[in-house]
């Protein structure tokens, strides 16, 4: 099986809607949102720094189960999370703003190429819309 980059779209409602496996993802937005509005308040503006400030963020999903949404390609159609299984899958969180996203892109690309031809596929996930994530590629 040829490797796969897929780049993937999400709208943050039908996400947290879409029959998750498990409760972990249920009040995502609300906790991201409230946690994120409080990092801002003690001055934390990246990702990185809050992800060192509480490292509780990355442990709290440890043993969820990936939600099995419905996502929408980049180039259009979209596919369920399941037609993955069986796949060893890279998921990288990102959004066209964020630098230390954009700077792990090379590397996520160099590992592509060393897993070319094995069952291992590259999701890219992204909150942004489309037309914003076409044009940050046109630039990059």
């Amino acid at each position: 099986m040829k490797t796969k980059i897929i780049i993937a779209l999400i709208f943050l409602l039908p996400f947290i809607n879409a029959n998750p496996q498990t409760d972990c993802f249920s009040d995502c937005k609300q906790r991201s949102l409230a946690a994120w509005e409080n990092l801002q308040k003690k001055g934390i503006t990246s990702t990185d720094s809050a992800l060192s400030c509480d490292p509780k963020i990355i442990e709290q999903l440890k043993g969820c189960a990936f939600p099995n949404v419905q996502l929408n390609k980049l180039e259009g159609g979209s596919f369920k999370i399941e037609e993955l299984k069986g796949n060893v899958v890279f998921v990288h969180l990102w959004f066209v703003h964020c630098a230390t996203c954009i700077a792990e892109m090379p590397v996520i690309n160099r590992l592509n190429t060393e897993y070319t031809g094995q069952p291992v596929n590259f999701l890219f996930i992204s909150f942004d819309d489309q037309q914003k994530l076409l044009d940050f590629f046109k630039r990059k």
